[in-house]
């Protein structure tokens, strides 16, 4: 079985490698200063598409000229947009569409994130409730009271050995118990990546129970102290002690900006070996070391 890498690049874009086989970019977010050359990749994977991640998915492509976008129909136009691109080299998958490639299987899963994840909602809730007194202010509210977005998850199966769901934020609120039971039954996942933001950790709880993968990869997609952010965000450390407070046998990694995890095999024979590794630290020019 070939060696499966994970790294977190930081601001929720991921590189998945497997082997010498075949490169992933998920939610690439480029460096907009000094730009190095481009990372190698064979798929581009969006779960969404603003307008920054569109360009440096586009980027990414330009770059590879034999590289695939993999997204919603919806992004896949918004990206046609901005550059036109030949069919052959655009996935535009639908709910549990599924795209094949050499080496890999790339199932998109239907997946909302919460708009304010982990915080309750019953403020918005009453708004909600009345929204149909308001008449011809209903549609004019309705969009900053919304709850959650819809986006695009993906589960990607290499070589029909090791499964990766790649989840966003989306289990960062409240548990969405059905779509789980559903991920479940059409397909086993070995490691999960998922965001870490708010204030609950029932969806995350909810998520490795229902779909019970081996290993869990944690991370942030921002920084969640960021002015006014942070009585809105738990320290990851909540989240880790409670997933081993369910399951003490789960694997359980964080991973920071250039952090990257490794695992010779995390497939259905057994839970494999994996680890996860810093990126080395540079002293800063003029002497002194970082500790």
């Amino acid at each position: 079985m070939a060696q499966l890498k994970a790294k977190h690049e930081g601001q929720g874009w991921w590189t998945l490698a497997y082997g010498a086989e075949v490169v992933l970019q998920l939610d690439p977010a480029l460096p907009r200063k000094g730009r190095p050359e481009a990372p190698p990749a064979d798929f581009v994977l969006l779960t969404e598409g603003d307008d920054a991640t569109l360009e440096d998915a586009l980027d990414l492509l330009e770059a590879h000229p034999d590289a695939m976008l993999v997204a919603s129909p919806e992004v896949c136009a918004a990206a046609a947009r901005l550059q036109a691109l030949p069919p052959e080299r655009v996935m535009d998958l639908k709910a549990w569409g599924r795209a094949r490639g050499a080496h890999l299987r790339i199932t998109a899963v239907p997946l909302r994130i919460p708009l304010r994840a982990g915080l309750p909602v019953p403020g918005i809730e009453a708004v909600q409730r009345l929204m149909p007194r308001l008449g011809g202010l209903e549609a004019a509210l309705r969009p900053p009271f919304a709850s959650s977005r819809d986006i695009l998850g993906f589960l990607v199966t290499f070589q029909e050995e090791v499964r990766v769901l790649f989840a966003s934020a989306a289990f960062a609120g409240s548990a969405q118990v059905e779509l789980l039971k559903e991920i479940a039954a059409r397909s086993r996942v070995d490691l999960l990546i998922a965001a870490v933001e708010g204030s609950s950790v029932e969806g995350l709880i909810w998520a490795t129970r229902i779909l019970e993968p081996s290993t869990v990869l944690l991370y942030r997609r921002e920084d969640p102290y960021a002015l006014g952010a942070a009585d809105q965000n738990l320290p990851i450390r909540y989240f880790i002690d409670a997933l081993a407070e369910d399951d003490p046998e789960l694997e359980v990694e964080v991973l920071g900006e250039g952090d990257s995890w490794t695992s010779a095999g995390v497939g259905a024979a057994g839970a494999g070996v994996g680890g996860c590794h810093p990126p080395p630290k540079t002293p800063p020019a003029g002497g002194g070391g970082g500790g």
